[in-house]
């Protein structure tokens, strides 16, 4: 099948005759009627769809992170993965964010079949820039030489990563005293930038323009932030992405449902890709028009359930699930984030309530082993990109809401 662009009820009508949605979809008569699907539905859709070779034909496949037994590998036909990308590009070129003139050295990642480093690489060559892919698991003193060396003006990766660097530059700019180290553009991706992080790498880099791309394994990239728009807030072709918006809040920010209107192999559609956000009014300092088909909405965070550490997407159902037959030792827990202005890292507090004692000491101290192991596992603690730390407390340490006194199980404090 040709690549082009689709309607929402044409990527509708392709899904009721493919294996991922032909039973769930039975009955169903038009797009709003379609029930939303997530990552543990598409996981089994897709582990089950493997089992035809033919299905491996042609495909690009790309991890979402996060999980720890259960990577989300979500299966593109190449032709049509170039196509969106290539539909996405006059974009990124009109607003600058890719220009002839970068050098850009790519900390973005590569590794576990992510293809994040690779993406990034694709626009800098295709906008005429040059890139230096020496990818997120670079040593940083080698990642510093290779950009004095090639005159690096531009610095691409995870918010977290570009942290990792800035901090490492900081600490050797003695050794470095006779050369400066700036990179006037950062690219972000894959994470958050709140504004206290990019002032820091305003500081330790001297940066002075901050762009960000939004997509994701599923999705693939479809929504950009110029510079000129504010931290948070991402432009997005109608024509490439029909995005929903379902349960919003009073101030407008509900859950993020995706139809990608490209992808007809294998469709996405009414994905709810674990984000909230609301629509909004994007400034027209951008020098976009309305012809130009762009949507705009604004970035609040991780739905409940779920948050983002280090680049990566964690659920709690994923620590539950490691813990088993043991789940009764946890009277109550929260997962507190924060950041630490000194370290320039977020930080993951595991806050734990374990059953009251009468078991002995040994038992005790066997079972909040157990805990602190299941954390571990699930969070794989990088003392680089984030800090994390398990504290067993009584129930008077976490966190309520201000209303109905619940527990709130995540506690993000970070903005």
């Amino acid at each position: 099948m040709p690549c082009r662009l689709y309607t929402k009820d044409e990527i509708f009508q392709l899904a009721k005759e493919h294996s991922f949605y032909l039973e769930r979809l039975q009955g169903v008569q038009s797009f709003a009627q379609i029930p939303t699907t997530g990552k543990t539905e598409l996981y089994n859709l897709i582990t089950t769809a493997q089992a035809d070779p033919a299905f491996q034909k042609g495909i690009y496949w790309s991890p979402t992170g996060g999980s720890t037994n259960q990577l989300l590998f979500y299966p593109t036909a190449i032709v049509e993965n170039q196509f969106q990308r290539q539909k996405l590009l006059p974009y990124l070129l009109h607003s600058e964010i890719f220009s002839p003139n970068m050098v850009a050295l790519n900390l973005f990642g590569s590794t576990m079949m992510y293809r994040s480093a690779e993406i990034f690489n694709y626009f800098c060559e295709h906008a005429g820039a040059t890139t230096l892919p020496v990818s997120s698991q670079c040593p940083d003193l080698t990642a510093v030489e290779i950009a004095l060396r090639f005159g690096a003006n531009t610095l691409m990766g995870n918010t977290s990563r570009l942290l990792q660097f800035a901090r490492y530059v900081e600490s050797v700019k003695q050794q470095f005293a006779n050369v400066e180290i700036k990179f006037p553009h950062i690219i972000f991706g894959g994470e958050a930038m709140p504004a206290h992080k990019m002032e820091y790498l305003r500081q330790a880099l001297g940066s002075e323009k901050f762009s960000g791309i939004f997509g994701s394994a599923e999705s693939g990239i479809w929504a950009f932030k110029p510079d000129a728009l504010p931290l948070g807030v991402y432009f997005y072709g109608r024509q490439l992405m029909h995005l929903e918006i379902v349960e919003p809040d009073a101030d407008g920010y509900g859950r993020m449902v995706l139809t990608n209107l490209v992808r007809s192999r294998n469709p996405l559609v009414r994905y709810d890709c674990g984000d909230r956000a609301r629509f909004c009014q994007a400034p027209s300092t951008c020098g976009f028009s309305e012809n130009d088909s762009l949507g705009a909405f604004e970035l609040a965070g991780r739905v409940e359930g779920s948050f983002q550490l280090g680049g990566e997407y964690y659920y709690l159902s994923e620590f539950t699930n490691l813990l088993g037959e043991n789940k009764d030792l946890l009277l109550d827990y929260q997962v507190e984030l924060t950041y630490d202005p000194v370290k320039k890292l977020d930080q993951a507090r595991f806050l734990v309530v374990s059953q009251p004692s009468g078991k002995g000491e040994g038992k005790r101290q066997a079972d909040r082993q157990l805990i602190r192991s299941a954390v571990e596992t699930w969070i794989h603690p990088d003392d680089n990109l984030f800090l994390l730390s398990v504290e067993f407390v009584e129930m008077d340490k976490l966190t309520r809401s201000s209303t109905a006194q619940k527990v709130v199980r995540i506690s993000d404090l970070r903005s």
